[in-house]
């Protein structure tokens, strides 16, 4: 008797509707799978499909490999394929390999992994989508430095930022669930996986209240500083290095009041996303861990007889009716940040900056937390939100 054995995971960029829709109408595709084959099934396009309120990109539910590893108990299982030969520590898949896939088309979403349930009974199955080919390399069996325990894989690097912007889709995304077969040699099997993004993304709202910003004629700029470096295969909170991002313009106005007035609605510029790896220094000190922030230099024409020129250094080459000085401020990010969330911050410049970065001005914002779904969470100094 040929059996099909199935592997099924959902991302959790969506809500848990979803999941049930990756499977509903799901039939067995009966011995097709050969004996002992596992099969696994995803549905990376339903997630863009039922992705209604826009929360995830294409791209962030892109999945190019998948990468399957059991583990008994602490310890990696090294599994002999259906074909025979050497024991493997994991099963790779390509998204461009139509061989790893059911009926040779990657768009059914679906591989068999070459492995008997009487093997997998009893073992926790740990997913990886996107792993870089470094650390898979360290999961074959007699690789060096070889990865053979679920510590030593949660705390594999994934990766290491050179800049903040380096942290760029395809995204890592990981899960594990215990694999429970009640009669693997007479039944068809099922194992469903949930996997969840490893780094979180951070979108950045400016509201330009402060009527001496000029946005409307001159674009400021923007620096992601201080953020975490390493973005580890499993949950791992600590910064055990820091990154800074490239200075850049911010971008064109949302709207454009022109001339700015009282009545003009407030204008607003939007960053562009940017991803960040999880850390919590909730329980340390801010002197000796600071947490992440966006530095900002935005222009701003104070006008003559504003008690601020003597505050400011003249405009080169002007004066303060028409020439713009810096006006520096920072966003400082939660002290907390969580994988596979997408945080909001809403900050609203209401009066003036520092006239030099290393004593910018603190914007007060408000925090929207989602885990990748609808929720919506009110902060507003940053150092307190609630996820949910």
């Amino acid at each position: 008797m040929k059996l099909l054995h199935t592997l099924t995971f959902a991302l959790l960029a969506v809500a848990a509707t979803l999941f049930g829709a990756c499977n509903k109408g799901y039939e067995p595709d009966g011995p097709t799978g050969g004996e002992g084959k596992i099969k696994l099934q995803f549905g990376a396009s339903d997630l863009v499909q039922h992705d209604t309120r826009g929360i995830a990109t294409p791209a962030e539910n892109t999945v190019n490999t998948v990468d399957v590893v059991f583990f008994r108990g602490q310890n990696k299982e090294a599994i002999t394929p259906n074909s025979g030969g050497a024991a493997v520590g994991s099963f790779h898949f390509e998204a461009t390999t139509v061989g790893d896939w059911v009926n040779n088309d990657p768009t059914t979403q679906t591989v068999y992994i070459p492995a008997k349930a009487s093997d997998v009974n009893g073992t926790t199955a740990v997913t990886l989508i996107n792993l870089p080919a470094s650390v898979r390399a360290r999961l074959a069996v007699g690789a060096t430095d070889e990865i053979t325990t679920v510590d030593q894989l949660t705390k594999a690097v994934s990766q290491t930022l050179a800049t903040v912007e380096d942290l760029t889709t395809p995204l890592l995304m990981t899960g594990q669930t215990n694999v429970t077969f009640a009669n693997p040699a007479t039944q068809d099997n099922k194992i469903d996986v949930n996997v969840k993004r490893a780094v979180s993304r951070l979108d950045v709202v400016l509201y330009y209240d402060w009527d001496k910003l000029i946005p409307n004629q001159q674009r400021g700029l923007y620096t992601f500083l201080q953020f975490p470096s390493k973005t580890f295969v499993g949950a791992n909170a600590d910064i055990t290095g820091r990154v800074d991002g490239a200075k850049t313009q911010v971008a064109d106005l949302t709207t454009q009041p022109a001339p700015l007035t009282a009545t003009d609605p407030v204008p607003t510029s939007e960053l562009p996303s940017v991803y960040i790896n999880e850390y919590d220094i909730s329980a340390k000190t801010a002197a000796t861990d600071p947490a992440p922030y966006v530095l900002l230099e935005l222009p701003a024409i104070l006008g003559d007889g504003n008690p601020l020129n003597g505050i400011f250094p003249p405009p080169a080459g002007g004066d303060f009716s028409t020439t713009p000085v810096k006006s520096y401020y920072k966003v400082i990010l939660p002290r907390k940040i969580e994988r596979n969330c997408r945080y909001v911050l809403h900050a609203h410049v209401v009066g003036p900056g520092s006239p030099t970065a290393d004593q910018a001005v603190v914007l007060q914002f408000t925090l929207t937390v989602r885990p990748w779904i609808e929720t919506n969470v009110p902060g507003f100094d940053g150092t307190t939100h609630e996820n949910i």
